[in-house]
């Protein structure tokens, strides 16, 4: 139902959104009639009671705001200047509101009127160029659509996430280099290679416009590491790790670091979104030929409470939300580039996912399969964002462009849909040994605690600790079937791990998902019953037990397929069988050495 509700959707939404900008495009036919020259429209206006009735207002002092009203209520109805849509001009001159006059003075004299209409042509000339992108993007609408959705189903693969999602463990658990910073594709020269003709099958403007927006969300990642390090040092003390630093931390580095930049990062996430600004920014320039300007007008949320976790949650679907239109909007950039342009917003957009993968996954792990309430907080975050936010950047009007909102929400669609299928596919096992993992980095330095707060900190992360654990923040259908399971488990651990060890051979060959040895070790689990598992090993189960059975085993799999991912296997580190309750795990000997490690 999903595969056929997805296109509606998109083009419902995109109608939804663009309709403003077709309104004022329906027009652009008829207002570029006019082979009128400004000093003939002066006249015209000059000439005309209506206008004149509006000028007399103004120099009495009237509101502005209603003569407006009433001039556009007269224009609207009236068709003496159908021919030319003057209306349509005289709308946009208004705009541009020059008749800031004493009231004694001429206001609509030669030199005031030519000023007027000349930017309001100005304007016209502007949406009639928007006009010609957007039929040529509408034309080029379905090749690129198949684009973006190959680099999506390319990309997005469960090898490639379950590696992003080991990354979090890897890094604060193993410390491993590999983890904290993410290999970027190399570019031989640089953004010196990027040129216009890299971009495909869209206007080089747009393009440019929404990598240069990107930057300017990019642009506070200090604020945010700092404001996401304190937020969720309760929720869960590994991901403010992770992320940023803690109130304590930040007022350290205030007051010991010489450095200009206080706020340098200190852990993974920071690394590696800090060096998306300058990319994005440097690649706009190059594919527009231009300089071009940017806004400082993007913070993170204020005034959110890491002891209330209500505050804590939505910050984390926040994260969720960031993370998911900044990979949706690189994959649609993406989708429109070649070369060593499509190299440098490649190497972006795989930041992104490897971070949306992992809060997706903490995000499972604290409240369950709940994607539905998931998704439903991330768009009510994203519809207010463009309310609050969007009208204040230079860049934000190219997603009223209906070829872009149509292209971005289907790719945002699609990229959801793609997350959810992996974050479904991680066992609780999984979840519980990467986001309850030990950390092993070097801790921050940080000023005193005021005793108070630490008291309250404490009792707050030890509270959070066991509803963690305990799946409390679950819906209670999930935390039932979750707990069944692992109960199962801790009462037939003799049978799984002969299962796992002697039938399965530790699942060696299925590393890879989906592959051929996998799909084997699948039909071989699926075959099991009651009958042959008292034959074979002599043990009697219910039919729901071997339903668990089967469920124990496939998760099992995952877990190996997830901490035996392909960079664990580049740097030939080794992977152990645990437990049926731990699964696998990174052996801790010689070939993990100092090497690989941050320090």
């Amino acid at each position: 139902m999903l595969k056929y509700s997805l296109p509606i959707l998109t083009l419902s939404l995109a109608l939804s959104i663009t309709y403003p900008a077709h309104s004022r495009m329906s027009h652009c036919a008829e207002i570029f009639q006019f082979k009128d020259s400004v000093s003939t429209l002066v006249d015209l206006l000059r000439n005309d009671e209506n206008f004149n009735q509006y000028l007399q207002g103004i120099r009495e002092g009237k509101s502005l705001e209603q003569l407006r009203g009433n001039l556009n209520s007269i224009y609207s109805k009236s068709d003496k200047f159908k021919n030319h849509n003057l209306r349509e001009v005289i709308v946009r001159a208004l705009e541009t509101e020059p008749v800031q006059t004493g009231k004694n003075k001429e206001i609509f004299n030669d030199k005031a009127s030519k000023t007027i209409l000349t930017k309001a042509l100005q304007t016209l000339r502007n949406i009639k160029d928007l006009s010609a992108r957007n039929i040529q993007q509408l034309r080029f609408l379905p090749e690129s659509l198949k684009n973006a959705k190959k680099l999506i189903n390319t990309e997005l693969t469960q090898e490639n996430l379950d590696e992003y999602v080991f990354d979090f463990y890897g890094y604060l658990n193993l410390r491993l280099k590999s983890s904290e910073l993410r290999k970027w594709d190399k570019v031989e020269d640089g953004y010196k290679s990027v040129k216009m003709d890299d971009v495909v099958n869209l206007d080089p403007t747009t393009w440019a416009q929404i990598s240069m927006l990107a930057s300017e969300i990019e642009k506070p990642i200090d604020n945010y590491s700092d404001n996401s390090g304190e937020i969720l040092r309760v929720a869960s003390p590994q991901a403010s790790r992770f992320m940023g630093k803690t109130t304590e931390e930040v007022e350290f580095l205030k007051r010991t670091s010489q450095s200009k930049r206080r706020n340098f990062c200190s852990n993974s996430w920071c690394i590696e979104e800090s060096r998306h600004e300058l990319t994005l920014s440097r690649v706009a320039r190059a594919v527009a030929g231009r300089n071009l300007e940017t806004s400082d007008i993007f913070d993170a949320y204020k005034g959110l409470d890491p002891l209330n976790m209500k505050d804590a949650y939505f910050h984390l679907l926040a994260r969720n939300d960031t993370e998911w239109h900044a990979g949706s909007a690189y994959y649609f950039l993406g989708a429109h580039a070649k070369g060593d342009l499509g190299t440098w917003i490649g190497n972006v957009r795989k930041d992104e996912v490897k971070h949306q993968s992992i809060f997706g996954g903490l995000y499972k792990y604290l409240r369950g399969d709940t994607y539905w309430s998931r998704l439903s907080v991330m768009l009510k975050k994203s519809f207010h964002e463009i309310k609050q936010k969007s009208s204040k950047s230079d860049q934000s009007s190219i997603f009223k462009e209906a070829a872009t909102a149509v292209e971005v929400i289907y790719i945002h669609a699609l990229y959801e849909v793609q997350i959810r299928k992996f974050l479904k596919s991680i066992p609780l096992k999984t979840l519980r040994k990467v986001y309850e993992t030990d950390i092993s980095l070097t801790p921050l330095g940080s000023e005193p605690t005021e005793p108070m707060k630490e008291q309250k900190l404490k009792a707050s992360i030890d509270r959070e600790t066991v509803n963690r654990k305990s799946l409390a923040r679950w819906p209670k259908v999930l935390r039932q079937k979750a707990l069944a399971l692992e109960e199962f488990e801790i009462n037939h651990l003799a049978l799984i791990d002969q299962l796992v060890r002697i039938k399965f051979k530790e699942f060696k060959g299925a590393e890879t998902y989906n592959n051929s040895k996998h799909q084997e070790y699948l039909t071989l689990i699926n075959g099991f019953n009651a009958s042959n598992i008292k034959r074979n090993y002599g043990v009697i189960l219910s039919s729901p037990e071997v339903k668990l059975l089967k469920q124990s085993l496939s998760s099992l799999i995952r877990d190996y397929q997830i901490f035996n991912n392909r960079s664990v296997r580049e740097q030939n580190l080794n992977v152990e069988f645990v437990s049926v309750l731990r699964g696998f795990d990174i052996k801790k000997d010689e070939n993990l050495n100092l090497a690989k490690r941050v320090k």
